[in-house]
């Protein structure tokens, strides 16, 4: 839709709506994306929590295909959210058409950006990329080559849902409710996870690397996918790799059964965080006791406890689960500690 003129003609613009649907999912179809099961597994995880992941992989292993898909696979915006995001998309002057048809957007900004690309700010102040992704998927590909000032200012928006900037006595505020998505190498040369390709980075090179990967905001990531890059039989010979379309059928149903299950539990949110995710995984004293084994081994934070247990759950809904089981526990502690 261009023009106000366009609302005269809603069955043409109904049309069109429909069709540059149509296209858009046979334009990012995960039917072209062949022996990666596991991580669509991993990524369908992401969509029925709305969690954030990193995908670790060497190049050519089909990261950014994986992540360029997502949005196919999510719920479609409601009303509200599509209101919400159109309109910060339209102070930037950016098309709203896709956003009004209810596809959640994916903003996918390069490494160079700055700290008000990617924050929002500036004089006058403009939403960054966090507020354009709102109700939708952010993608930094190349995620170690981002600013490490730049990625330290994520921290507070992703905690909080929404950035703040002050100017003049004057209060700008910007939603930012996204979901993040990362993908990174291994090492310098991306070849650390392949047998037949030897990788030829120094050790050092290697620890400098993924110490750029380190730190508080990866604590902020639920989930750590290690994408491999699939055999030539798998590429030549796999029948019927899992389709947008049955991947999207399988969130709506685990999202369905999460909205009945908080209905039927109907969980305060007077109560804590921490509360409130136990209750929610209804865990047996065996499972709490496993929790409290596996924290310790891995010497999980109190943040990255919370955030296993709140995976672990999106499992159990993906299930169809009403409790979370010793199996949804131990995916999602591999999950979270990662490669």
């Amino acid at each position: 839709m261009h023009t106000l003129r366009d609302i005269e003609k809603p069955l043409q613009t109904l049309a069109l709506f429909s069709r540059r649907k149509n296209e858009h999912e046979q334009k990012h179809d995960y039917r072209e994306i062949y022996g990666q099961n596991l991580a669509k597994r991993a990524l369908l995880i992401c969509a029925v929590g709305r969690h954030n992941a990193l995908c670790i992989g060497s190049a050519g292993s089909g990261k950014s295909m994986l992540i360029e898909r997502f949005v196919g696979i999510l719920p479609a915006l409601t009303e509200e959210q599509s209101i919400e995001t159109a309109f910060i998309h339209s102070i930037k002057g950016l098309e709203v058409d896709e956003i009004l048809q209810g596809i959640p957007p994916l903003r996918a900004p390069h490494h160079a950006i700055g700290k008000a690309g990617l924050i929002g700010g500036g004089i006058p102040v403009a939403p960054g990329e966090i507020s354009l992704a709102h109700n939708g998927v952010l993608f930094m590909d190349e995620f170690p080559e981002f600013s490490s000032a730049v990625l330290q200012n994520l921290r507070q928006p992703m905690e909080r849902g929404f950035i703040r900037f002050n100017r003049s006595h004057k209060s700008y505020e910007f939603n930012a409710r996204f979901i993040l998505l990362a993908a990174a190498n291994p090492c310098p040369c991306g070849n650390l996870f392949e047998k037949d390709t030897p990788c030829t980075c120094k050790e050092s090179a290697i620890t400098r690397y993924q110490s750029k990967m380190a730190g508080p905001l990866l604590d902020r990531f639920d989930l750590t996918i290690e994408v491999k890059r699939p055999d030539s039989q798998k590429i030549l010979y796999e029948k019927s790799p899992l389709s947008t379309r049955e991947m999207k059928v399988q969130v709506l149903k685990a999202h369905d059964f999460r909205q009945d299950r908080k209905k039927q539990l109907d969980i305060s949110e007077k109560l804590s965080e921490r509360d409130r995710v136990l209750k929610a995984c209804r865990l047996s004293k065996r499972n709490l006791a496993l929790v409290e084994k596996l924290s310790s081994y891995h010497k999980l934070s109190a943040r990255s406890i919370i955030r296993v247990l709140k995976v672990s759950r999106s499992i159990a809904d993906f299930e169809l689960s009403q409790e979370v089981l010793e199996e949804h526990l131990l995916e999602a502690v591999a999950y979270k500690v990662g490669f």
